[in-house]
This record gives C-alpha cells, sequence and structure tokens, in this order.
C-alpha cells in the first residue's frame, strides 16, 4: 500500500455489507488510497474507499464515477490497522472504513428524470383514457419533480422501453449535484406543552412509546436535539411529528456550532510536580526506544496515573508526535478534556458519539488538518484521523464499554493494540483493576508492568466496613449502618455516592398473591417500573406501558421487588430530606445530562450521587468522603465467566471515589456474600491475590486469558426456524474437524428473546486462536450460513 496517487485499475472496499475488495478503472484520474470514491455496485451508486493496486482483477471492470476527495479521509497506518481489524473480527471491510470516521461532506452527482414538453404534451392528452402500454403508465409517474434514475426499477419499464422514450424525447435526464453531509443546523423540540385536553390525554396514554418520549422531553432541559432523541429512541421521527401535529411539542431549527464542551471547568493544577512513583514510571516511558511497545500502569485510584499520561504526551508533542486517549465512557470526556486543555490548550480535540454530526465533523477536520494533535474521546477516538502518533492510552483498560455491541464488533483495547504496532507508537495500559488479559500479558513480558502502590496526595485508601445483610436486614435496600454513615457525613458537610447497579423505579413489579411478574410482549425478560414517566419499560427494546394497579392474573395489588434507582432517591430523601440528592444513571444521562450532573457535583452543588456503573468510572470528586455500595454482589450472579472480575473492579473503582483529596474516605459494602473472595479481595485492595484465584479457574476451564472465544448469535422470529439454524451452524464446524476446539451449544441466550426474535447462541473456544479463526472462517466465508447470524470475537459478555 502507497501513499502516492494510482492510476489505471484499483480495489475499492464499498460501504455495504459485502465482504472483499473489488476492482474498479480510475478513468485516468490519480486516486489516493484512503480517499473515498462513488462507484456502481449491483446497479446502484454507492461510496467505497480507495484501497490498492495489488492483485486487480484482470478483466473488463466499471469506471469509478466520482472522486469525492482530493486527500484521504484515512491515513495509510490507520488503514493498515482497519483492514487487519476487518480480518480479526470477520466484518466487511467497507463498513468498517466508513465506521472509522463522522459524517463528511459528500457532493454526489445523480441523474433526474423528467417529462420533456413533448411528454407533457402527450400525457396531458391521456385523459381519463383507458392506460394500456407500458409506457404511458410511466410517463404518469413522472410529476413535476421528476424520477431519480437510480429508483426507477426493471420492472416497472425495460432498458428498452425507456430507452425508446429518451430517443423519441418524451422524457429527459438532468444531472444534479447533491450535497450530503453535516450543516450548520440541526432540528431540535424547543418547547413542549402541558396536556389539558382530555381527548388528547387519552390519546397520548394509548401509545407506549409516544408517551414515554413526550414524559422525557417533558421533564428535560430544552432544547433537545432530534439526533440526541434518535440515539435513545428508534423510529422516534413518526412518534416526534406525531406529538407536534397534536401540538404537545413544537420543533424548529437551531445552530448545530454552538460550544459543545465546557472548558471553563475547574480542573486541579495540571502542572504540579509528579511525586517520586510518578516520576519514576514517567522515566521508563520516555526513555523506552522509539518504536512499539505496550506499557500497563497498575495504580491504585487516585494514584495520578491522568498525571503521567500528560507528562507523556507533553514529550511526544516535543517531539513533534501527535498523540490519542480513549476512555470508557462520554461522561469522563468533558472532564478529561477540560483537564488536558489547560495542559495542552488549544491542540486537544474530543471525539465521540455525543456530538452532533456537524461537531463531529469539525474536531475530525481539526485533526485531519494537524491544527489538533491530541485526540481525546470515547471508543471511536481510536480511529482519530492523526498521523506521527506517538502515544495511545487506554484508560481504564479492563472496561467492557470498550467494546463496540453491535455492527463491527471491535474491542477498542486491542484496536489501540493494533494502531500502535501500525504507527511504531507506545501503547500505554492503565487500570486500578486490569483485565485479567492484560495482566496475564504484563506478568508474561508480553506488556512492561508499572507500579503505583500510593496516591497520588498524602490521602490514605479509604477503610472499608462489610455489612452481612443476612444479618443487618435492610430497609428499602438500605441497612441502619448504611444510612447512619450518610447522616453523619452529610452533617459534617461532605459529599458521599451510593452505587446501585440497577435502574428504574422497581427491577420487577410482582404479585404478592400469585407471583406473576410483567414481562415485555416482545422481549423474555421483566418490565422496569419507571415512576417519573409513569410506566413499565423494557431495558431491551424501549417498549412502554401504563402501570397497571391491580394484577392481571387475580386482580390482587402489586408490590414492587429489588429497588431500582428512582425508588432510593425517594427513600433517601424522606431520610436526609435537607440533603441534595442527585441520580445518575441511564435515564438521566439522556438528552445531554451527564455533563450537568458532573459539573454540579464537582462545584459540590450536590451532597449525595446516587448511581449505576456511570458513577464507578473515573470521576475525581475532591468532596466525596464517603461511598456506599448497596447489593455489592448482585453482578456474581450473572451467567458469565467475568462476574467476579466484574464484581471486584465495580467494588474497587467506586469505593476509589471516596478521600481523593484531605480526608480519608470509608466505604460501606452491603452484601449478602460477603465471605466471596471477589468481595474480600476488593474490601482488602488485593489484587493479587483475587489473580490467583481467579486466574486458578479460568485455566481449568480453558477461559481467557488461556483461551480464545467467540460467540455466534443467532436470531429468528420463528423459534423453532432459529434453533435449527444454530444446530446447522454447530453441525458445519463440527464437520469441519478442527482441532483442538469446543463447540458449546446450540443454547438459548440468556435473554431468550429481543424484539419478537428468539435468540440463539452457539460458542466456540479454543486454545489456539489461530484455530478459532479457521473455525469462524467456516461461517463467515459461507453466504447461506452466515445470513442472520453475527460473529462477536473476543466476546465481553454472554448476553
Amino acid at each position: 500500500m502507497t501513499e502516492n496517487g494510482i492510476r489505471g485499475k484499483i480495489n475499492v472496499a464499498v460501504s455495504l455489507p459485502v465482504r472483499g475488495l473489488f476492482t474498479y478503472d480510475t478513468g485516468g484520474k490519480s486516486i489516493k488510497p484512503g480517499c473515498r470514491v462513488i462507484v456502481r455496485f449491483n446497479g446502484q451508486r454507492v461510496i467505497g474507499y480507495a484501497v490498492d493496486n495489488k492483485d486487480c482483477y484482470n478483466g473488463k471492470v466499471l469506471k469509478i464515477i466520482e472522486v469525492i476527495d482530493v486527500e484521504p479521509v484515512l491515513t495509510l497506518n490507520l488503514m493498515k490497522t482497519l483492514i487487519k481489524s476487518s480480518v480479526y473480527y470477520h466484518h466487511p471491510v467497507g463498513e468498517v472504513f466508513k465506521s472509522a470516521h463522522p459524517p463528511l461532506n459528500v457532493n454526489i452527482s445523480r441523474i433526474r428524470v423528467t417529462l420533456s414538453a413533448s411528454g407533457k404534451e402527450f400525457v396531458s392528452t391521456l385523459g381519463e383514457k383507458l392506460i394500456k402500454t407500458v409506457e404511458d403508465r410511466f410517463l404518469l409517474t413522472l410529476d413535476g419533480k421528476g424520477r431519480l434514475k437510480s429508483k426507477i426499477k426493471s420492472k416497472e419499464i425495460s432498458t428498452a422501453k425507456y430507452s425508446n422514450l429518451l430517443k423519441y424525447g418524451y422524457i429527459s435526464e438532468n444531472e444534479e449535484i447533491v450535497k450530503n453531509g453535516p450543516s450548520g443546523t440541526t432540528k431540535a423540540v424547543i418547547k413542549v406543552n402541558s396536556v389539558d385536553d382530555p381527548d388528547i390525554k387519552s390519546w397520548l396514554s394509548k401509545g407506549k412509546i409516544r408517551e414515554s418520549l413526550y414524559r422525557e422531553l417533558r421533564d428535560s432541559i430544552l432544547p433537545v436535539k432530534v439526533s440526541e432523541i434518535r440515539n435513545s429512541y428508534k423510529n422516534s421521527s413518526t412518534k416526534l411529528n406525531e406529538l407536534q401535529e397534536k401540538k404537545l411539542i413544537v420543533m424548529d431549527e437551531i445552530s448545530d456550532d454552538t460550544q459543545w464542551i465546557s472548558w471553563d471547568l475547574v480542573v486541579p493544577d495540571p502542572h504540579h510536580k509528579l511525586n517520586p512513583e510518578q516520576q519514576t514510571v514517567l522515566n521508563k516511558l520516555i526513555k523506552e526506544p522509539d518504536g512499539f511497545s505496550v506499557h500497563l500502569i497498575h495504580g491504585v485510584t487516585g494514584s495520578g496515573k491522568t498525571e503521567i499520561y500528560m507528562h507523556t504526551i507533553r514529550h511526544m508533542l516535543d517531539l513533534g508526535k501527535t498523540s490519542v486517549v480513549i476512555v470508557p465512557e462520554i461522561a469522563l470526556t468533558p472532564q478529561l478534556s477540560a483537564r488536558f486543555r489547560a495542559f495542552f490548550g488549544d491542540v486537544v480535540s474530543i471525539l465521540h458519539s455525543g456530538l452532533t454530526s456537524l461537531q463531529r465533523a469539525i474536531e475530525w477536520r481539526r485533526l485531519s488538518d494537524g491544527k489538533a494533535r491530541i485526540a481525546i474521546g470515547a471508543r471511536s477516538a481510536i480511529f482519530a484521523p492523526v498521523r506521527d502518533v506517538g502515544v495511545i492510552v487506554v484508560d481504564e483498560e479492563h472496561d467492557s464499554s470498550f467494546k463496540q455491541a453491535e455492527g463491527f464488533r471491535y474491542n477498542g483495547r486491542d484496536i489501540a493494540i493494533l494502531r500502535g504496532q501500525e504507527e511504531g507508537a507506545k501503547v500505554i495500559l492503565g487500570s486500578a483493576t486490569p483485565s485479567l488479559e492484560s495482566w496475564n500479558n504484563a506478568v508474561s513480558g508480553k506488556y512492561k508492568l508499572h507500579s503505583l502502590k500510593k496516591r497520588a496526595t498524602a490521602t490514605k485508601l479509604p477503610d472499608y466496613e462489610l455489612v452481612d445483610t443476612k444479618f443487618e436486614k435492610p430497609h428499602n435496600m438500605f441497612t441502619r449502618p448504611m444510612i447512619q454513615n450518610l447522616k453523619v457525613n452529610f452533617n459534617k458537610g461532605n459529599q458521599a455516592m451510593v452505587f446501585l447497579n440497577r435502574r428504574g423505579y422497581f427491577g420487577v413489579l410482582q404479585c404478592t398473591a400469585c407471583g406473576y411478574v410483567m414481562n415485555c410482549e416482545d422481549c423474555s425478560v421483566p418490565m422496569t417500573l419507571h415512576r417519573n414517566q409513569n410506566a413499565m419499560v423494557c431495558h431491551y427494546c424501549g417498549n412502554s406501558m401504563p402501570v397497571p394497579s391491580d394484577c392481571p392474573e387475580c386482580g390482587v395489588e402489586f408490590s414492587g421487588r429489588n429497588s431500582g434507582t428512582e425508588n432510593i432517591l425517594e427513600y433517601l430523601q424522606k431520610e436526609i430530606p435537607d440533603a441534595k440528592i442527585v441520580r445518575l444513571d441511564r435515564d438521566t444521562a439522556k438528552f445531554g445530562g451527564i455533563e450537568k450532573l458532573v459539573n454540579a457535583m464537582k462545584n459540590r452543588e450536590i451532597d449525595i450521587l446516587l448511581g449505576t456503573q456511570m458513577i464507578t468510572k473515573g470521576h475525581d470528586f475532591p468532596g466525596v468522603t464517603l461511598v456506599g455500595v448497596l447489593d455489592a454482589d448482585h453482578s456474581l450472579f450473572f451467567q458469565d465467566f467475568r462476574a467476579a472480575e466484574r464484581t471486584y473492579q465495580l467494588i474497587t473503582q467506586v469505593g476509589g471515589r471516596a478521600g481523593r483529596r484531605d480526608e480519608q474516605g470509608k466505604v460501606i459494602i452491603q452484601s449478602s456474600t460477603p465471605q466471596h473472595y471477589a468481595i474480600l479481595n476488593a474490601i482488602n485492595n488485593d489484587f493479587h491475590s483475587f489473580v490467583e484465584n481467579e486466574l486458578y479457574s479460568r485455566k481449568e476451564l480453558g477461559y481467557p486469558p488461556f483461551g480464545y472465544l467467540c460467540l455466534l448469535n443467532i436470531q429468528d422470529e420463528n423459534e423453532k426456524l432459529g434453533f435449527e439454524r444454530a444446530e446447522n451452524v454447530k453441525k458445519a464446524i463440527i464437520r469441519s474437524g478442527i482441532s483442538p476446539l469446543d463447540v458449546l451449544g446450540a443454547a438459548p441466550a440468556p435473554v431468550f428473546k429481543v424484539r419478537k426474535n428468539s435468540r440463539w447462541q452457539v460458542l466456540l473456544k479454543s486454545p489456539s486462536r489461530s484455530v478459532l479463526h479457521k473455525a469462524v472462517r467456516i461461517i463467515s466465508d459461507n453466504a447461506s450460513l452466515s445470513q442472520g447470524v453475527s460473529i462477536d470475537i473476543d466476546p465481553q459478555t454472554m448476553f
């Protein structure tokens, strides 16, 4: 692959779910690899990516219709990374390329077919006559705007008949240029009206999704961009139009180029002197010879890993190199970006899915043009279009959020390492609770291990108190010691965080008499009560329904089980009425709520922050001295071999939010299984004992890091057909005789039905990565077998 332009034949990756490259003729133009082009594929115009001229097809090929870019949108090293990723994750390369950049402007020429003067005159004579010919029917479909030629189907008129109409002057073909891409404005909900009319109230209550959407918009800070709504509600356009027609909302165009990150966040002094432990690690990093290397920084929470990242990046900037930093959650991006901005100035750029299309395009161009030299963002920021990369940082490298759950199912951490190889860059992985895969690579010498055993400040690690809920019975999820500590902490003027791994008002609504549980009609999971929406909501498909007062089975009043964050919030407000208590979870974080809540917490406008996993990840709140963990062992009972690892990580990470400044923190852990090694090791900050226990069982069972996995997911609305397809996939792999390989299944997925589709799984497990991929290719290379099968290499969850 070369950076120079290519003339003659060139291989193109089309942005469609098809595998392989396709050869086209450049038409005498010089095209650089990484540039987008428009080609004809299966009778339609599609965007493709110029790749190379290696092993081009020798026969006659079509010409490229247009070249979109003068300069590549994908750098050469990034293209190499993406091609290898496509092979590793068994995903079509054109779709992989498309996922690596935001929507960008594309000028596309297209042909519009219109009636000529003769054609209009002829159509006017048809009048009420009986239409007999194909040509007559076709001409009548051409209204004042005409038709796009690409949308005219051969079944409505043959090529020969169409050519005759053109030849005899009844129709005309006109080329038009269409500009696709982000504009300077975006549509938004700017006003939400109250429901006064009883008929409108009744109409609203009859629509599950529209009522849920209306209530969320009513409780949101306006304006709310339609693009943000689409991220939370599929097929939301129809519902929004319905709400607007009933005058419940008002939508309008608003400016899309407003500031999208607060650079005014108060951040710690970014230029303070490193302590001896930090300086030792930094010296080893910057003195490492040039070229690719991977470093794992295992540092306790609050040990100052971010300062080491920043000083390493400053060293790279001095050498004229760029840097990429990825974090697991969008919630961390504003805080981290502001901190980097205070340290580096205007060379910092952010990239994540929470931005609008225009905002992402602007940031992407800043990086591509070299105006920004440091890219920070969530998972997809690993594809930043920077050149001369010196260092790639993966903060909280253990986090499962780095794994893309749909489509191109890549792991951002692993892509970071792959890109580091292509760029010849240092890759730094940082975590207080490293993944067992990374830890095993470090202790085996594949990665270089650095340790930070003390907090960056003089503050000690927090004290832990373990409360056994078998003896200290909780009331509304809170034991007496938990409530007492929260009250004392509040009276001292300190902040607290309470962690629960569950959303909603109740986990389920269950009948006290017959045990009936309300399940989603389309998914095999219980629905969750959300009191603010006054609705039962399915967290898998988004379906909602009004809350029934009585059991549909026996008529007895429902009661709640497994309290969620809404219910706990109400209880806490009653117990500590003077405290400002706010919840942070996926529901309150919608429509731009994350940054507002994080800022309010940092500015000490919140006394107690209640939340789900989002509060466990990397936040630095100086005023927090107490952390409470409710139902700490909840994640131990998941059907996942990583359950113990997830539990250890969650307890350690959320506990690490306490006492990060002047006062030592305290962590209260409530658990019904306090004797489990994951919990005991977490409260004793004993990572090495946890790893010893966990690696022993992983090795016995052949799970990562001692084996490699691929999860094949098969969905079908027909349960029987779905199982048969899964069995066919399994049998095809077994017949191949590939070894050593375990083929487990076909089995129903833990969540068996989602959106009316039954879900089946086949798990492949092998001690050899090459053997595993050889088995997967039996499916991915077979069009009939792979139809409707999603391939998840190195799965992070088994759901």
